[in-house]
């Protein structure tokens, strides 16, 4: 709100050209999506805490879904010049869950992996089930997390004190997925070492046939 408040006050102490104006609105936009996102997670945290969320459970294909999640995030992969490798088991694995919540964990995960990986590097995503569980595994070739962060990293509002913490965010990313794995009756948890990036491990139980 402040870097809007500031922008628009400088644009309105003289005219501007049309080219100044669109700058400003711009940039206006981009705030209002990042503050819509904030307050989004926020509201999800907060009916979390008050044990208000109701979830209609059904039977998701984790492989249809994960597919889905990368293709949304291709052109950020593809414009970073970042190889996304998927593997998958042969046969549909299915997870008993809300796809639209599940999206966002998997998206968050994968988002970040792209955010903190640099160009030219390279994201595996694996898939795998057996008869109770399903583990889906994010492995970037990004900056390492310290073990003394990773301890924290799924805390509200922690934001790791290195290069990693250099993109913009609130840090609730994270926090909203242990929330939403939490919520599946699930488990995540992260691994990583320095010269071998950082890897998110998200394990579910198997839909009941």
């Amino acid at each position: 709100l402040t870097i809007m408040t500031g922008e628009l006050e400088v644009a309105l102490r003289k005219d501007r050209t049309t080219s100044d104006y669109k700058k400003v609105l711009t940039s206006s936009k981009e705030e209002t999506y990042c503050l819509i996102n904030l307050v989004e997670n926020l509201l999800f945290l907060a009916r979390e805490d008050q044990g208000k969320h109701v979830i209609e459970f059904e039977k998701v294909d984790m492989t249809d879904l994960i597919g889905n999640v990368i293709a949304n995030l291709q052109t950020e992969s593809t414009d970073k010049k970042i190889t996304l490798h998927v593997k998958a088991d042969v046969e549909p694995t299915f997870v008993s869950g809300q796809p639209s919540i599940l999206r966002r964990l998997f998206f968050n995960i994968i988002h970040n992996a792209i955010l903190y990986t640099p160009a030219e590097g390279s994201i595996g995503v694996s898939l795998s089930g057996n008869k109770q569980y399903t583990e889906v595994i994010v492995k970037d070739t990004g900056i390492c997390i310290s073990a003394e962060d990773q301890k924290k990293i799924f805390n509200r509002f922690y934001r790791v004190d290195s290069s990693r913490s250099q993109t913009k965010g609130y840090g609730l990313g994270l926090a909203i997925c242990k929330s939403i794995v939490k919520l599946h009756h699930g488990r995540i948890t992260v691994h990583s070492a320095l010269g071998q990036g950082s890897t998110f491990t998200v394990t579910l139980p198997m839909a009941k046939s």
